[in-house]
């Protein structure tokens, strides 16, 4: 079962995050953009074991194309009707 609970995902890293809603995120669907601060630079050609890694501890919760380094330049917004 998807992990929806932004604790839970706290809980199984045992790290310090940033965890945050995406554009698309639903009650019904939620989505979520995770931030985990390194103490050391990640090299391109490491990324993506990184965040193997990762989704691996989150139980598989993030696709494939989610470990694209483009991907990287999200930033949290709100919909234009918002605000």
């Amino acid at each position: 079962e998807p992990i929806f609970d932004p604790q839970e995902i706290f809980n199984l890293l045992k790290r310090r995050c940033i965890i945050w809603t995406t554009y698309n995120s639903t009650k019904e669907s939620p989505r979520y953009r995770l931030v985990i601060p390194l103490a050391n630079q990640v090299s391109p050609d490491r990324f993506k074991d990184l965040f193997h890694k990762v989704n691996a501890t989150l139980q598989e919760i993030a696709s494939e194309k989610q470990s694209d380094l483009v991907r990287l330049g999200y930033l949290p917004r709100l919909p234009w009707t918002v605000g």
